[in-house]
């Protein structure tokens, strides 16, 4: 707004300066001619009387009665020169004809330089006063606009303070109407915000609260089951009391996502580790469904990623795949051509109109679009995201940016089969509790120690 006026003011200071120009050297050389026409009459006039008084006229009379520096041409009734003056010595002359009383006549002409001299000089003092007038009305635009923006500039301090969550921040009054009632408008928007935010925070603090009470409930009974003598029955109570104390940490990290905007925060981990390890955890459900799955990963994938975002992640695919896919699952952990890492989850279904994989005998009509959602939100923190891939079989990626890689890995090893789908389909029967230990993330597994003491010294 400033600028446009200031340019506004520019372009009419332009206009009235030429046009100021030009009608003033147009009255300097008007008032030039005439004021050379007066004194050329005068001229004729004097010389009139003198071919009177004597009856002839001479070069001499001529040059005495000129006006100063001009040249004068002096003609009779019939055009022929009578007395003529010496010319003038300038690059540009001013002439005037004029006629006398009697039968003479005169061409009288003059320098052009003085009254050209003037018009430049009235140029350059419009000139001058209109350079003025500019850095006045510059200094002006300049002032005013530092006067707008100073407010403005606080409002701004005081919008971004409400957006980093300081509801309290008060919005400084400038005095100007329109300022003034944006920052008006500003605080109520904090204050709603920060009413929203609180009472989001109390939902989540009692959906936590009403989650953990018949979680615990489930912990209990399992731990009871745990003591059982029958080998089968204490391994899947052990892997129960996992998933319920994984339960329990993946309401502490979703609580603090919705706080804070990350699970936690950002590592140097390997991800080829993070993948395989996890899988083998989830492997049990898909031995007790009849599938296979299968991790395909080079031996060391070096990434920042935050990892309980990253194995959620996972998990959410991997559960997607489970109760909407059918046949073998297929893991693969990759590194693109942009540095980026890849992590593919392919199972043998097919893509319907909902978005959803499965088979015609065997589908799931259970939506899953949140918990894809949720994946995407959960890795966003750190630039990554879910893709589906248009291809069969199905296949969801999750891609994460460039990252630095470790010495091996662009070389992947050849698939394998998780210890849980050895003989899948043969009746054959395996006691994966020590396997589920040994893989368990070291949180849980303190976790099902503590409980397996308390046990004990029962």
């Amino acid at each position: 707004m400033v600028r446009s006026g200031l340019a506004l003011v520019l372009a009419v200071l332009v206009i009235a300066g030429i046009t100021s120009g030009i009608l003033f050297a147009n009255e300097v050389r008007a008032d030039a001619r005439l004021r050379l026409t007066g004194q050329a009459e005068t001229m004729i006039i004097s010389l009139t009387d003198r071919l009177i008084e004597q009856g002839d006229l001479t070069t001499a009379d001529v040059e005495r009665l000129a006006p100063p520096g001009t040249e004068v041409v002096l003609k009779d009734s019939t055009g022929a020169v009578v007395a003529r003056t010496g010319p003038v010595l300038a690059e540009q002359v001013m002439s005037v004809d004029v006629q006398g009383p009697g039968d003479l006549s005169a061409t009288v002409s003059a320098d052009k330089a003085p009254v050209d001299h003037r018009v430049r000089r009235a140029w350059n003092v419009i000139i001058g006063i209109a350079a003025a007038i500019a850095t006045l009305a510059a200094v002006a635009a300049l002032l005013q606009a530092r006067q707008l923006s100073r407010p403005l500039d606080r409002l701004a301090r005081a919008a971004v303070q409400i957006g980093a969550g300081d509801a309290g921040v008060v919005a400084p009054r400038s005095g100007l109407v329109e300022v003034d009632a944006i920052a008006e408008a500003l605080e109520d928007s904090g204050q709603r915000v920060a009413d929203l935010m609180a009472a989001e925070r109390q939902f989540s603090a009692n959906a936590s609260h009403q989650l953990r009470s018949p979680l615990t409930a489930i912990a209990i009974s399992l731990e009871l089951i745990a003591d059982s003598a029958d080998p089968v029955v204490r391994g899947e109570a052990t892997e129960a009391l996992t998933q319920v104390a994984g339960l329990d940490d993946r309401i502490n990290e979703l609580l603090k996502l919705a706080r804070t905007g990350r699970v936690a925060a950002t590592a140097h981990a390997d991800v080829a580790a993070l993948v395989t390890r996890h899988a083998h955890a989830i492997a049990p459900q898909f031995h007790r469904a009849g599938r296979q799955l299968t991790v395909v990963a080079p031996p060391v994938v070096e990434a920042d990623v935050t990892p309980s975002a990253l194995t959620q992640s996972l998990e959410i695919l991997l559960d997607n795949a489970l109760v909407h896919g059918s046949g073998d699952v297929e893991v693969r952990v990759s590194i693109e051509d942009s540095g980026g890492v890849e992590i593919a989850v392919r199972d043998q279904g097919h893509i319907n109109t909902a978005g959803t994989t499965g088979t015609p005998a065997n589908h799931d009509h259970r939506s899953h679009g949140l918990g894809l959602l949720l994946a995407t939100t959960l890795l966003r923190a750190d630039g990554g995201r879910v893709e589906l891939v248009p291809t069969a079989p199905t296949t969801f990626v999750i891609r994460l940016p460039d990252q630095r890689c470790g010495p091996d890995a662009g070389r992947a090893s050849g698939p394998h089969l998780l210890p849980h789908e050895r003989g899948v389909g043969t009746g054959e029967h395996h006691d994966d509790t020590a396997n589920q230990r040994g893989n368990l993330p070291p949180r849980e597994h303190e976790a099902l120690g503590q409980r397996k003491r308390a046990r004990q010294g029962q």
